[in-house]
């Protein structure tokens, strides 16, 4: 009984001792609380919803274009460029149902790469929106002239409300569904959501965001030259290209910008000199064709080659900017050689 009251007291001085010793400030513990944030879980799950939606709606375009032809034209004949702009369509709007769909349950599962992937669509998706959006004010003006003309009473106020209740649903198909990504998906606390959820490493966190926009956009121009497929042709520095040959070569431009979209993305610093080297013979080639084409002629005042031009210097100059982020990759290239 004695030794039991001895240990209890020698064990209760001891503990004295160090509360006393930590009070003087010979020992201190820092505990580092976190800070507590919103989860964005739930919005997670209604944006991804709705990249879902936009899959199914793909995916019904995708059924409905070959359909809508042969409905369409019973046993009329159709000519080859007309079944290759439908299975080309159709490989269109299978792709486009795949990516939302992948990108939609992505987001539903809060996956670190979905942020950045989304932001890259929504800016690319925005800056579309704003250089299509005023090209199709012009076109619905027209067809609203034309059909009211007979109707003496039409007052220039109501011409215009009619305007904007036709430009109205693009202006939100263009405009307003981008910037709700971009806007959602750049907020810290869905970051943060991912994080946690997905606390292993994933490969958007060593590429930057910026990298990646520029590897979706080669995607989508991957994507955006699968009509061109149909019937091919391609303006080549004074030249155009048709048929077979046209074919191959757009094959061959689509599989050159998969590789540098894989490339920028491992950011290999060989993937963003074939890019600017890319985007420096397109302007070149562009620069060509209108220089070529004669003072009346079509491709004088062809619109794509006017759209173009100004975009691949601004993609130039973009991909100029983000070359820092291949910097370490650079040197090490460098101190090799």
């Amino acid at each position: 009984m004695g030794t039991l009251v001895y240990d209890f007291i020698l064990i209760s001085w001891g503990f004295a001792m160090g509360m006393v010793r930590m009070n003087s400030g010979l020992a201190t513990v820092d505990i580092d609380i976190p800070c507590p944030h919103k989860d964005r879980s739930i919005p997670l799950v209604f944006f991804g919803s709705g990249l879902l939606l936009l899959g199914a709606f793909c995916g019904c375009l995708a059924i409905a274009t070959p359909v809508g032809m042969v409905l369409g034209l019973p046993g009329a004949q159709t000519s080859f460029v007309e079944v290759s702009q439908v299975v080309m369509a159709f490989i269109l709007y299978v792709a486009l149902m795949v990516v939302f769909s992948v990108l939609g349950i992505g987001s539903i599962r809060a996956r670190r790469w979905v942020r950045s992937i989304m932001m890259s669509i929504g800016w690319i998706w925005l800056l579309v929106g704003i250089l299509t959006l005023p090209a199709l004010v012009p076109g619905i003006y027209q067809m609203l002239v034309e059909r009211s003309s007979p109707i003496p009473d039409t007052s220039v106020t109501g011409l215009l409300i009619l305007i904007a209740i036709f430009v109205a649903p693009f202006a939100s198909i263009l405009i307003v569904v981008p910037a709700l990504f971009i806007w959602f998906y750049s907020r810290p606390t869905v970051k943060k959501t991912c994080e946690d959820r997905n606390p292993l490493t994933s490969w958007s966190d060593r590429c930057p965001t910026r990298v990646v926009a520029l590897a979706v956009g080669l995607v989508v121009v991957v994507l955006a030259l699968l009509p061109q497929l149909a019937d091919p042709v391609v303006p080549a520095f004074g030249l155009m290209m048709t048929g077979w040959l046209a074919l191959v070569v757009i094959l061959f431009v689509q599989a050159i910008l998969l590789i540098l979209a894989f490339w920028l993305i491992q950011l290999k610093p060989a993937g963003w000199w074939c890019t600017m080297a890319v985007l420096i013979l397109v302007v070149m080639d562009i620069l060509v064709m209108l220089l070529a084409g004669e003072p009346g002629s079509k491709l004088a005042y062809d619109w794509r080659l006017w759209f173009l031009a100004p975009v691949s210097v601004l993609l130039i100059l973009y991909t100029a900017v983000i070359r820092k982020s291949f910097g370490v990759s650079m040197n090490k290239m460098l101190q090799v050689e």
